[in-house]
């Protein structure tokens, strides 16, 4: 398995506000050590009206693992 993550980025406007949707995916076996930062990393495309979402591959509770 890859440990490499992927990211689309998509920028675009609902009624005149300008929007960024972010979807990422991160293969499981880079899950825990990566999350924060490839967010961290995501910060520059930010703003105000952005959507984050996507397979994060990361447990909720250690019931998930």
């Amino acid at each position: 398995a890859s440990d490499v993550y992927k990211r689309q980025v998509i920028k675009g406007s609902i009624q005149q506000d300008d929007i960024t949707i972010v979807n990422i995916y991160i293969p499981k076996t880079a899950a825990h050590k990566n999350v924060k930062q490839i967010l961290l990393g995501l910060k520059r495309e930010l703003d105000p009206n952005t959507i984050i979402g996507g397979d994060f591959n990361t447990p909720v509770s250690t019931l998930d693992t």
